[in-house]
């Protein structure tokens, strides 16, 4: 649904900049999962600087999108970042219901 895509990457954008800024606060908050909490700071970051660097392009070229965002372990905070956009009111009913199928 390439019309979600700026939306998805806003979000991405917000959520990694959130992280980057006070990692110490995800850290007290992180909990027991699979992931330690620096590595999931370390995908946070890296798709922040993926953002930047490829801005427009990431919305035009799909190739690249899918290359700059879901490629290796970046795909586990990708995801995570879909999820959280699929729950904003800004994301149609299809597509949030795509994530679901998919994801949840």
């Amino acid at each position: 649904m390439p019309q979600q895509i700026p939306g998805f990457v806003h979000c991405m954008k917000a959520i990694s900049k959130t992280i980057s800024n006070d990692p110490e606060k995800l850290k007290q908050q992180w909990d027991g999962q699979i992931l330690t909490a620096d590595f999931w700071i370390e995908l946070a970051m890296d798709s922040k600087r993926r953002i930047e660097k490829n801005g427009q392009a990431l919305l035009k070229n799909s190739r690249r999108f899918s290359d700059q965002l879901f490629d290796g372990y970046n795909a586990l905070f990708a995801v995570h970042c879909l999820q959280e956009y699929s729950k904003q009111q800004e994301a149609d009913s299809k597509f949030k219901q795509a994530v679901e199928l998919l994801f949840l």
